[in-house]
């Protein structure tokens, strides 16, 4: 192999191990980017399940506002 063929390959692998560094480079930065999108959607997710969570509770509390009182549950809430 000759000196030239041999500076030619060298080249071909700096240029290559330029690239290959430039890419990971771009792929830990969208990783990053990946890993601050999934927390946010898990924030909001809980976020969800939060106001889910508000919405039943005032279901129960809207119905039991609506329904007769019962009869001496008054008392019975008093003794316990």
């Amino acid at each position: 192999m000759s000196k030239s063929e041999m500076t030619e390959i060298l080249t071909a692998l700096r240029k290559t191990h330029a690239m290959l560094a430039q890419q990971a480079t771009e792929i830990a930065t969208l990783k990053a980017t990946a890993s601050v999108q999934f927390r946010r959607i898990a924030d909001m997710q809980a976020e969800l399940d939060v106001l889910a969570r508000n919405r039943a509770r005032r279901r129960t509390l809207l119905t039991r506002l609506q329904s007769p009182p019962v009869r001496g549950a008054d008392r019975r809430s008093e003794r316990e």
